[in-house]
């Protein structure tokens, strides 16, 4: 460590047996329905009176709910408590009013994502009224490189991002999913140049997304606002058409909220998605003239 830079806390200090409680909040975060006890220990790899210890503090204090089994759940207290910071956030309160008529232009399920970590993550969402719809939820984390409002953040992010999730591999969620870097790389130039980004049955097969990237005063993305639709109201042609008008406009006005500059398509500054196809292919031809 170089002189001056203080250590992180976890290096001085730790509390294993709350760490033990964060791990099964994230499980029954997570679980598609209550579980007992015998399945949180094998999930976990705790024994059980550790388990029912940490259940037993966790349902006293209202954060898990016990039904018969005995199976446990989430109860909403955590959700009441957590989305107080993210009701606090500036792009949030921006978007509120935006993001309604975005909704009432479309009908469509209108949504707010936030980059965390290598992931985008749903902060605010308002469901269609259509019957038939793919239920979108705040906390949803994507993949950034085949989903719409992922591809903005990613698009506008620093280099090194893009780097990390290449030497990850991009997964194939679908038959139209683009997992070649290079072709990646020239896609996001495009969303860059036009302003917006599209899914086009490349996270979910029916599933059609379109996002725009939202700006703050110095110049930084910040969030991305878009829509969800299914292929059986729209084509991939017929949703821009249709939306992304709509969608831009929420853009631009929580952007000038934040103090934005409006540029979005419009001969924007150079970002860190361009140029990545010729470092992608000049590395590449390093590595075989190496190797030959």
């Amino acid at each position: 460590m170089a002189e001056g830079e203080v250590a992180p806390i976890a290096q001085s200090y730790d509390a294993p047996a709350f760490r033990k409680g964060i791990r099964l909040l994230e499980l029954l975060c997570q679980a598609a329905k209550p579980l007992s006890v015998t399945q949180i220990s094998q999930e976990l790899e705790l024994n059980k009176h550790m388990i029912l210890r940490l259940l037993g503090t966790l349902c006293d204090e209202g954060w898990v709910v016990q039904e018969k089994g005995p199976l446990y759940r989430l109860s909403m207290v955590p959700l009441h408590h957590f989305s107080k910071p993210i009701s606090r956030m500036d792009v949030v309160a921006a978007a509120e009013e935006p993001i309604a008529e975005l909704w009432e232009a479309t009908g469509e399920t209108a949504y707010m994502s936030i980059r965390d970590g290598d992931r985008s993550m749903g902060v605010t969402v308002r469901q269609t009224r259509r019957e038939v719809h793919v239920a979108g939820r705040i906390g949803a984390r994507l993949m950034m490189h085949c989903s719409a409002p992922g591809k903005i953040l990613l698009a506008h992010a620093e280099p090194k991002l893009f780097q990390h999730l290449s030497q990850e591999g991009f997964a194939r969620l679908t038959d139209r999913t683009i997992c070649d870097p290079a072709e990646l790389a020239g896609h996001l130039e495009q969303v860059v140049r036009q302003g917006y980004a599209t899914d086009n049955e490349e996270y979910l097969r029916g599933m059609l997304c379109l996002a725009g990237p939202v700006f703050d005063y110095t110049g930084r993305i910040v969030a991305s606002i878009g829509i969800t639709t299914l292929t059986i109201f729209h084509s991939h042609a017929s949703m821009v058409a249709s939306c992304a008008g709509a969608v831009m406009a929420a853009c631009r006005k929580v952007s000038h909220a934040l103090g934005g500059v409006d540029h979005l398509g419009s001969q924007p500054a150079p970002t860190p998605a361009q140029g990545k196809v010729a470092s992608l292919i000049s590395g590449r031809v390093d590595t075989e003239n190496r190797a030959s």
